[in-house]
């Protein structure tokens, strides 16, 4: 019998993650019931973190997985094939017991892949994720499990590697390099500060988290203001150079539960620089929203639709779109791209995305 493939670096690098949440919160979670009741998780997602994190997300999983909204942006087959197969191995879908993620990175050491971490919580069910996870390290190729301690906490590494995974309480586990996940027992032990104590990442987080689905907040290092002007297309000498060259830290949040929400803030270095972003962004919204060939497709009342407001250094963009109105401009954009594609194979000039086909004349008797 022919032996299986070795799986490549990048897949044991995402099996690992996934499997070491289900081993993690089935194996460990038994003994950190036992030993942990003391730890508490903070209710606020920045609380989780350390204060060295850059950059901060948060996802309430099962919100995102069974959005609509969600399943109609990506391949529906394949996120429920991918569900459909974890449910199969474990009897039951693990992800209904993760109530949120927060993942976070590590600013002391951002050129590293160890340097991502990861705090999972939920009301989980310790058994039946040991009875799931049992088979999963050996099906994936990626050993066997060793279970371990970190500054007094149970905890789980593969038999090779430097990640870990710490076993908080009943509702918490912490996914990272050893460092990582050693700053995090610190933090929900309330004995190093939290990224909760970061007053810009506070701020954006105020200002774009509520009531969200997803968020992302962090700040901007300077030599990813290179590239932001290379993805914009930039060149030396336009305005928009000291505009990009001024922002500090971002934020976004994102509700896909009932159509699609979505916030976002820019932190600047100055006021001058918020004012003058405001002012162009409000002026090519007006420009956008006043082009009659805009104006009569499904993305005419989007754009009326996005409301900017400046805070001081932080410009803020929110827009609401209802699921009528986003299913509207998806279709759109869906025609609008076969129609390009159809010319671009030689089909003729496209149409109108959505128009009626010409009348055929036909001669009279």
């Amino acid at each position: 019998m022919a032996k299986p493939d070795k799986p490549s670096p990048m897949r044991r690098m995402r099996a690992f993650f996934a499997i070491l949440v289900l081993a993690g919160l089935g194996v460990g979670g038994f003994f950190a019931w036992k030993l942990l009741l003391g730890i508490q998780m903070p209710e606020a997602p920045l609380a989780n973190v350390p204060r060295s994190a850059t950059m901060v997300g948060f996802v309430r999983v099962g919100n995102v997985v069974h959005s609509e909204v969600v399943r109609s942006l990506l391949s529906r087959e394949l996120l429920e094939d991918r569900l459909e197969r974890i449910r199969q191995r474990c009897g039951f879908d693990p992800s209904s017991q993760i109530e949120d993620a927060i993942l976070f990175l590590d600013a002391s050491a951002a050129h590293e892949l160890g340097s991502i971490g990861v705090v999972a919580r939920g009301p989980f069910d310790h058994q039946k994720l040991n009875r799931c996870f049992r088979d999963a390290f050996r099906e994936e190729g990626l050993g066997q499990m060793r279970m371990l301690q970190i500054d007094g906490v149970p905890a789980a590494a593969p038999a090779e590697g430097p990640q870990r995974a710490a076993f908080l309480g009943q509702r918490g586990i912490a996914i990272g390099n050893e460092s990582l996940v050693r700053e995090v027992i610190g933090v929900v032990r309330d004995s190093q500060p939290s990224a909760a104590n970061d007053p810009v990442l506070a701020r954006l987080w105020d200002r774009v988290a509520s009531g969200r689905d997803v968020v992302l907040v962090g700040h901007l290092p300077s030599n990813w203001q290179q590239t932001a002007r290379e993805l914009v297309g930039v060149e030396p000498g336009v305005e928009v150079r000291d505009v990009l060259n001024s922002v500090v830290a971002f934020g976004v949040g994102v509700t896909v539960t009932s159509g699609l929400q979505i916030g976002m803030v820019v932190g600047l270095r100055d006021q001058a620089a918020a004012t003058n972003l405001a002012a162009s962004a409000r002026a090519q919204l007006d420009a956008l929203a006043g082009n009659m060939l805009i104006s009569l497709t499904p993305f005419g009342p989007v754009v009326r639709a996005v409301r900017t407001e400046q805070h001081g250094t932080d410009f803020v963009v929110t827009l609401d779109l209802p699921r009528d109105r986003l299913d509207r401009m998806m279709e759109f954009a869906s025609g609008w791209a076969a129609d390009r594609a159809q010319r671009a194979q030689g089909g003729g000039a496209p149409g109108v995305p959505g128009a009626p086909p010409a009348p055929t004349l036909v001669p009279a008797p």
